[in-house]
């Protein structure tokens, strides 16, 4: 079944025959530039389109809900420490080292493998043994943990693996995003520059501008990175709404949206880092980018986060989208579904203001079809029902309750529900 959109090769034939005759797909070079701007200039009319009456509607298509995961902090296993190392150059004064953990014996099935001290990990963690032996040569091997036979001890879905434990360490591997994350070091984040991956140890190159202490001293704390900022789609314009998480995460409670300078203020205190809850507010804020990127490719928009995530979650929110240029021939501008005639006629109006200087019939033509187009996407997301208002005052009815539910339900932290 073929819907009756119009796409972007369809538009330009529209506004080709309109503009220089004929039918057909624009020809030349030139002309394609033109055509191309009229129908771009015609889709930014129509999202933002003009006031009918006092009213400037939003179209709803343009607020999709979506949803990303924000990442479970890292941390070492249970061999939770890092090393705090001042040698007196610029890079050591911000120096973090992570020593991965010591495998000291494995079963004779090369699947079992037994660490220097408890290791942390859970099932279906993907760690890493390095300095295996392989034909004389180092390497390192990648696998998932399928049990765990003791607190000191990991069993993988591999069968036989070359490794000679005389040397051999294992880890979680630091996860890409740490250089966008925090380094919290004994209970105070620092933003990481660079990992470095060195020997038996990751290290972490802290800010130019953070150093956690000073003096010829090397200091052992706990610690765990942390990532608190994400890039926003590309295509983001504002949030709608508060944002929720997935009911797998078991959350009590809905992220609130406040200002920037809210977030900022929570984190300059000391419990911002270790808190034992999972985010509760947010802040959108925008990027630091060049004017190119207002056209698409880049994102402009960072979503802050306080206080930090506790484990892996799923956040949901509705967004404003910032519509992007249309590029291939069978791209559909949004809306084209329910409301090509109105994307049609605000392009031809765009080409008849550009050929004859003025607003004529096709202006006329595309305000007809945004009222209409307007009271279509109203009614297309206008709720029928409310809800009962009712005090009971009539009685009980058992038929209202099947309906409309009884009485509100409190879901609470732990996750049972408080009548």
């Amino acid at each position: 079944m073929a819907l009756l959109g119009l796409n972007f090769g369809e538009l330009q034939q529209e506004v080709n025959e309109y503009l220089f005759g004929g039918s057909g797909a624009p020809v030349g070079e030139t002309n394609i530039d033109i055509v191309k701007r009229v129908i771009h200039s015609g889709c930014r009319q129509f999202y933002s389109p003009p006031p009918l009456g006092n009213y400037a509607h939003e179209w709803s298509f343009l607020k999709p809900v979506t949803k990303r995961t924000i990442q479970a902090p890292y941390t070492n296993g249970a061999t939770n420490t890092a090393y705090y190392q001042h040698v007196g150059a610029t890079s050591g004064d911000r120096l973090m080292k992570i020593d991965r953990l010591s495998v000291i014996g494995r079963s004779s099935g090369a699947k079992t493998y037994t660490t220097a001290s408890p290791h942390g990990f859970v099932v279906g963690d993907v760690v890493r043994i390095h300095n295996l032996v392989s034909g004389g040569d180092l390497a390192h091997y990648t696998f998932t943990i399928v049990s765990l036979p003791t607190l000191d001890s990991f069993e993988h879905s591999e069968a036989s693996v070359p490794i000679d434990v005389e040397d051999a360490a294992v880890s979680k591997d630091i996860p890409s995003w740490a250089t966008s994350g925090l380094f919290d070091f004994n209970g105070v984040s620092y933003p990481i520059a660079e990992v470095l991956a060195e020997g038996n140890a990751y290290k972490c190159i802290l800010d130019e501008d953070d150093n956690p202490g000073t003096g010829g001293h090397q200091t052992t704390a706990t610690f765990k990175i942390h990532q608190d900022d994400y890039n926003l789609e590309a295509d983001f314009g504002r949030i709608v709404g508060n944002i929720t998480f997935s009911e797998k995460d078991n959350a009590w409670h809905t992220v609130r949206i406040v200002g920037e300078g809210r977030i900022r203020e929570l984190r300059q205190r000391d419990y911002a880092a270790s808190s034992s809850t999972d985010p509760i507010l947010a802040a959108i804020v925008p990027k630091r980018t060049r004017a190119t990127s207002a056209t698409g490719g880049s994102t402009t928009h960072q979503i802050k986060f306080w206080p930090a995530i506790t484990s892996a979650a799923t956040i949901h929110y509705r967004y404003e989208v910032r519509p992007q240029a249309l590029e291939e021939d069978t791209d559909y501008p949004y809306g084209a579904d329910d409301h090509s005639d109105t994307i049609l006629y605000s392009c031809l109006s765009e080409a008849e203001r550009r050929l004859d200087r003025e607003a004529g019939v096709y202006k006329m033509r595309f305000m007809e079809a945004l009222a209409a187009s307007v009271e279509k996407d109203g009614r297309a997301n206008r709720p029928e029902l409310l809800g009962y208002n009712s005090d009971q005052s009539d009685g009980f009815d058992p038929e209202h309750t099947r309906i409309f539910g009884g009485r509100i339900r409190h879901k609470q932290q732990d996750g049972t529900f408080l009548e």
